[in-house]
């Protein structure tokens, strides 16, 4: 009998041997991966290393738009609640009152720091019998808590307890004087909170407030990534989401004074979970801070969509990382390190500035860079002690254009003397680069970061880009379209420099009568384009009828739009948005009066822009050669797409008449000298044009090159609703830019 035990207690034994033995075995080898991974993520801490926007820069290389850093303060709720006393208190309580069904009772930072004596004494109040009623997982967040208050390691706080013969005393029981002492800390803590808040030049009150608000969308957030998880019941789920959100920096303030981080860096350990962090943020030179804020545009903070990409890819990260191993197939694993790659990498965070409008909209994909990324290894109190992996960042792209920042700023200074809405342009027409593109009304970037919802409601639309984006329906080109129609016309071979026409200011076709501004007697095309006569137009519509005109202007580029903000046309990666160039296409039409209304710039080329104007001159200017305007220079040293210039196929003969006629408009035409304005001297070649406008005051068209003995920048202007002539409105307007310093320096007479 006692042989038959002793084999029976040898079977025992050798069963939980095997059973000990299969249990390492499967620690060892088959879960070895999982827990030291578990391990080194206990011990290591993982951060994303900042980039450097790019710069936008002018045609020389000064800056317009760069990067500068500023200090921002941070708030980790996970380290303020485990390692302050208000922390702490603060964890302690919201169980407890959860426990008691008082939920909805508020522990916040503000009410602790209004009542700091009743919280520790609720929270101190704690017995032994209170804890055990909890669940373990909830026991153990309380101990913690009531043990680091009372400031003892984790085997003294448990031998304090097993000596209390009472279940029902309070926790302050196990150690002398601890509700003075534990009050005394949080109200030194709360002391510091508010030296902080005066360093960052707000009330105590509201940055405890702006901690709160923090600290309740933490748990907002928890709650929304707990209802889209896999299994929200979980409690291993509930204290994972938990955990990464709570240990995720939360920004309390953007830009700080030095005097803030001074006070953080110095004491560490006296500002537990906040911290100061250098930033990029975007910075305009005072020089240029307002060159053209509605071209260049401006970044702001991602919206809750863009945010929400970020958001759904680290719930689908979390959830294909928590599937078991049978269930991860290669295209599985495959996704989930792209997932991890967007989210260190790529997913925009809350703090990082987006391109928004305009050029810092348009090249948001290159100006913008890819966040590196820090492993290292930390001690017990989470400080850092090694670099265990690093991937670098890589900064975005600088961006040269073809703007030359004094031509622009002396632009927009004329158009802002003159205080009228319209527009300015310069490019270069021997190749099309956009020299300045200016526009007014221009709202200063203060204005606009300021009082944006008043100019976006403001009559006058300050907020729209007249050069290449006219608010409602752009205007039409009037008499500048002049030029086409000659071109056509002398093309066609039925019109030549001796063909002459009589004006006598009316012309009656059917029951149709059509207007010239004067009475001009017989005229040639020169003399026509000169004294910008509409009769001689008209009849010269007659004679070679709408369809060389609309071919002519498609030569010259009407219809369409430059494509100088095209993403497409520049080659820029996905993501980039247009700059919201009009194209205004063709209008289609028939009959006479039609074709004689769209040879004075009217009826089928009844919209352009400013930018498209100036473009109709090149060909005019450099030989009969069509440029398409660009603005984008260079992308990180690399030349940006562009297009050569192409031929229209303008005559020697065609080109010298129609050079005559805009030298002439400068010398005795429509843009003679006036009122102390004389261009001749800056050898002008030049076109006026009074377009009409609907039920409104008509507008004033100038556009042309110079010097007309060598081209080196072609111009349009335009002015909106003035209710008086191209050439006695934009005239000084033009003797005005000219006589800026910038333009004295190159083309002084």
């Amino acid at each position: 009998m006692a042989l038959i035990r002793l084999r029976v207690l040898v079977w025992i034994i050798a069963a939980l041997f095997a059973v000990v033995e299969g249990r390492l075995v499967l620690l060892q080898f088959v879960t070895r991966d999982f827990w030291e991974s578990e391990a080194r993520s206990s011990r290591t801490g993982g951060r994303a290393v900042p980039f450097q926007r790019g710069s936008l820069l002018d045609r020389y290389g000064r800056p317009l738009a760069e990067g500068e850093t500023v200090h921002q303060l941070t708030f980790v709720f996970q380290e303020f609640r485990r390692e302050t006393p208000v922390g702490q208190l603060l964890g302690a309580g919201r169980i407890l009152l959860d426990a008691a069904g008082q939920a909805e009772r508020p522990m916040t930072v503000s009410a602790l720091a209004s009542r700091p004596d009743e919280w520790v004494s609720f929270v101190l109040a704690t017995s032994e019998e209170q804890i055990e009623r909890l669940p373990s997982y909830v026991r153990e967040d309380l101990e913690f808590y009531l043990r680091r208050l009372l400031d003892l390691e984790a085997k003294d706080f448990r031998a304090a307890r097993k000596e209390q013969a009472d279940k029902a005393a309070p926790a302050h029981a196990l150690v002398e004087d601890s509700l003075a002492r534990v009050e005394e800390a949080a109200r030194r803590q709360l002391g510091a909170i508010a030296d902080l808040a005066q360093a960052i030049e707000t009330s105590p009150a509201e940055f405890i407030d702006l901690i709160d608000e923090e600290i309740a969308e933490i748990a907002a957030a928890v709650q929304r990534a707990l209802a889209g998880s896999p299994d929200p019941e979980s409690v291993k789920q509930q204290r994972a989401v938990q955990k990464d959100y709570e240990s995720r920096q939360r920004v309390l303030e953007r830009s700080v004074t030095y005097r803030a981080v001074y006070l953080v860096s110095l004491v560490p350990e006296r500002y537990r979970g906040f911290e100061i962090r250098d930033v990029q943020r975007r910075s305009y030179p005072e020089e240029f801070e307002n060159v053209s804020p509605t071209l260049l545009g401006w970044v702001g903070f991602p919206t809750d969509e863009v945010l929400k990409v970020a958001e759904d890819d680290w719930l689908l990260f979390q959830e294909l990382r928590s599937r078991p191993p049978e269930e991860i197939d290669v295209e599985t694993a495959e996704h989930i390190d792209w997932l991890k790659l967007q989210i260190r990498h790529v997913d925009y965070t809350a703090d990082e500035e987006q391109g928004v409008t305009g050029l810092e909209g348009l090249l948001e994909p290159v100006l913008r860079g890819r966040r590196g990324w820090q492993i290292v290894e930390q001690d017990s109190a989470k400080r850092d002690t090694r670099l265990l992996e690093m991937t670098p960042p890589i900064h975005g792209l600088d961006v040269r254009l073809t703007l030359d920042v004094e031509l622009q700023l002396a632009c927009q200074r004329v158009l802002e003397q003159g205080r009228q809405e319209g527009a300015i342009v310069l490019l270069d027409p021997r190749d099309g680069a956009i020299r300045a593109l200016a526009t007014w009304p221009s709202p200063t970037r203060q204005e606009i970061k300021k009082e944006y919802s008043r100019l976006i409601a403001d009559a006058s639309h300050p907020l729209s880009h007249r050069a290449f984006r006219p608010p409602g329906n752009p205007p039409p080109p009037g008499s500048v379209f002049k030029v086409v129609a000659a071109a056509a016309a002398l093309e066609s071979g039925r019109v030549n420099a001796g063909t002459a026409f009589t004006c006598d200011k009316y012309l009656a076709v059917g029951r149709t009568q059509l207007k010239c501004m004067g009475s001009h007697g017989t005229v040639t095309i020169t003399t026509a384009l000169e004294k910008s006569c509409n009769i001689f137009f008209y009849r010269l519509a007659g004679v070679v009828g709408l369809e060389p005109i609309a071919v002519m202007a498609r030569r010259f580029g009407c219809g369409e739009a430059s494509g100088f903000g095209d993403p497409a046309r520049l080659g820029l990666p996905a993501g980039a948005v247009s700059i919201g160039e009009m194209a205004c296409p063709l209008q289609a039409g028939s009959g006479v009066t039609f074709a004689m209304r769209t040879a004075i710039g009217h009826a089928a080329i009844d919209d352009v822009t400013p930018l498209q104007v100036a473009a109709l001159m090149a060909p005019l200017a450099n030989g009969g050669l069509r440029v398409r305007p660009w603005l984008i220079d260079t992308i990180g040293g690399e030349r940006a797409p562009r297009e050569a210039p192409a031929s229209i196929g303008l005559s020697a003969n065609t080109l010298s008449l129609i050079r005559q006629g805009m030298i002439a408009v400068a010398e005795t035409g429509t843009a003679h000298p006036r009122d102390g304005t004389d261009l001749r001297p800056y050898r002008v070649a030049a076109k006026t044009g009074t377009p009409q406008a609907e039920g409104e005051k008509d507008h004033a068209w100038i556009a042309g090159y110079f010097p007309h003995d060598d081209p080196r920048l072609a111009f349009a202007i335009f002015l909106e609703n003035v209710g008086v002539g191209g050439g006695a409105a934009c005239t000084p307007v033009l003797g005005a830019l000219l006589a800026q310093p910038e333009f004295e320096e190159e083309f002084a007479p």
